[in-house]
């Protein structure tokens, strides 16, 4: 009889390799994209509503989620990826979320002024 031969594991040079923070990301972006379809719908219904500064954030924080699907769920990952996540995740924290306070008042409370203080905040990150 011959002797069965164990396939041999990949090595795992990825040291941020972890699958259930992959699928964790996979559902944050998920969630991005139905937040993105139901502004769409929202604003296919009533053209008076504006979800601009909303589809930046759920766009940015998609992107960067989905750059964290590949950068948890791949074994082998070359350094481009774990940069690019680190860039998107950044953007999606620091601009991302000063236009996701600013579509809140401005589409809940009708208060632009303060929705344009939230968007100023973001630039000061940039510098």
């Amino acid at each position: 009889m011959a002797a069965s031969k164990k396939k041999p594991n990949p090595e795992i040079t990825n040291s941020s390799y972890c699958l259930s923070t992959a699928v964790s990301d996979f559902v944050l972006m998920s969630s991005c994209v139905y937040g993105v379809w139901s502004m769409f719908l929202a604003n296919w219904k009533n053209f008076n509503k504006v979800f601009l500064h909303g589809y930046i954030w759920f766009g940015f924080c998609g992107a960067a989620a989905a750059l964290g699907v590949f950068k948890f769920g791949k074994k082998q990952l070359p350094n481009t990826m774990v940069k690019a996540h680190q860039l998107a995740s950044w953007v999606a924290g620091t601009i991302g979320m000063a236009n996701l306070a600013a579509q809140f008042y401005i589409h809940q409370f009708n208060f632009a002024f303060l929705g344009n203080v939230h968007l100023v905040t973001c630039a000061i990150s940039l510098l």
